[in-house]
């Protein structure tokens, strides 16, 4: 009944073994210290507790606490919104602060010696000796006296005879203490070598018969080393192989897949002939480089996926609008093509997700508009003073004052924030008129 608790604990110390040898650095980036978006190391989003450790998404696999969006669905979390404010202490202000004095320490009994008895010695009885029938040595108390070559030549000439039959022993000259029935009695490792030495006492013939401490001292570690303990074999190489996407998920939001491992589901993206298992492969990979923190993989891998493989979810459209918006300029066309996209399917969101990324996705596209309209208007006012960069400056300064107004009429129409969006519309409408109207 106690074996399969047993087996069990086994296996499971088993499949643990890789965790513990990875370390615990390698599973940091899994229990952040504050997820909270607020700053806060624990906090109540909609109902539901967020701390350090790992939550799960609508699908149920695990992800660091403070993942604004799911790794592979996408979906918001509770620690999305970098915009709220700080959660409010309800906690007691000032006061006393009580001493908890510590309790006495029990007293500690010093433990009872008592004196060692002392040991009884067995009581031998004195047997009825008769006369022994001696014959030859058996061969395990002749191999450790023959085995070097050595000592077998300079051996005295009594220990030659240790084959030979020795003479009868008389009854009277055996000791009481070497007789058969007192070996039981004594430790085993004692009784071979008390009754020899007493019979040498009398027989010289028989002296070199008994010596078993050469046997452990004739054999050196030297020759058990080679046959006993062989040399240690080289570690299998890392499977390498991407038929199981769900056993490398994990790997992935952590960012530990191996070189090898990229490489094969980057080979199966482009053989692959199902269009949504290219979209899982390349999901595995996107999660992989945000896990590693290398935004530029990130970036190109996302790039990729929209342009060749899917752009039908608003979620990645949004990330990667987001991305570019921290650029400059020269980005700022890209910000307004994937907001463009991510609208396209904003019903896919719903309730505070929803409101929340209209709101920034309208945001984002006034205020790329706004950096392609000054970048215009310095080229025509100082580089080049042409006709085609003063029609360019005014396409994109009407550009920014359409976005600008969606984004205030958004802002108002969901209660948020207008501040931003007015300015930037009256500052490229001219008139503070057209953005009240």
């Amino acid at each position: 009944m106690r074996i399969r608790p047993i087996l069990i604990s086994g296996a499971l110390a088993l499949l643990a073994l890789p965790a513990l040898a990875s370390g615990w650095p390698a599973w940091s980036a899994a229990f952040p210290s504050l997820p909270c978006s607020d700053g806060w190391a624990g906090c109540m989003v909609g109902g539901t507790h967020i701390g350090p450790g790992m939550v799960k998404d609508a699908a149920g696999r695990p992800i660091p606490s403070d993942a604004r969006v799911g790794w592979f669905d996408l979906q918001a979390t509770g620690s999305l919104s970098p915009f709220v404010s700080l959660s409010a202490y309800t906690g007691p202000l000032g006061g006393e602060v009580a001493v908890v004095e510590a309790p006495p320490a029990p007293p500690v009994e010093q433990p009872r010696v008592e004196a060692s008895r002392p040991v009884e010695q067995p009581r031998v009885e004195q047997p009825r000796v008769e006369q022994p029938r001696v014959e030859s040595p058996p061969p395990s108390m002749t191999r450790p006296i023959t085995a070097p070559a050595a000592t077998a030549s300079s051996a005295p000439p009594s220990a030659q005879t240790v084959k030979t039959t020795p003479p009868p022993v008389a009854p009277t000259t055996v000791p009481p203490a070497t007789t058969a029935k007192t070996a039981p009695v004594t430790a085993p490792v004692t009784a071979p070598t008390t009754a020899p030495t007493a019979i040498a006492a009398k027989t010289t013939t028989t002296a070199p018969a008994v010596t078993p401490t050469a046997a452990p001292t004739s054999i050196t570690p030297k020759t058990i080393g080679p046959t006993v303990v062989p040399p240690p074999t080289a570690a299998a190489a890392g499977d390498d192989s991407c038929t199981d996407l769900v056993k490398l998920e994990p790997q992935a939001m952590l960012g530990q897949l191996r070189p090898g491992q990229a490489k094969c589901i980057e080979g199966r993206i482009g053989t692959e002939g199902a269009q949504t298992m290219k979209d899982k492969l390349s999901r595995v990979l996107i999660a992989n480089a945000e896990g590693k923190g290398d935004k530029a993989e990130w970036e190109r891998l996302v790039k990729r996926h929209l342009e060749d493989i899917d752009r039908s979810d608003p979620d990645m459209c949004f990330k990667y609008a987001t991305q570019l918006s921290r650029g400059g300029v020269g980005r700022a066309t890209g910000v307004i093509r994937w907001a463009d996209y991510a609208l396209e399917n904003k019903q896919k969101w719903s309730g505070a997700t929803y409101t929340k990324r209209v709101y920034d996705l309208y945001r984002m596209k006034a205020e790329a508009a706004n950096k392609l309209w000054a970048d215009a208007e310095e080229t025509f006012a100082t580089k080049e003073h042409t006709d085609e960069n003063e029609a360019k400056a005014a396409k994109w300064r009407g550009t920014t004052k359409d976005f600008a107004r969606e984004w205030l009429d958004y802002a108002k129409a969901s209660g948020q924030d207008t501040k931003n969006a007015m300015a930037i519309c009256v500052s490229a409408a001219g008139n503070k008129s057209f953005c009240e109207g």
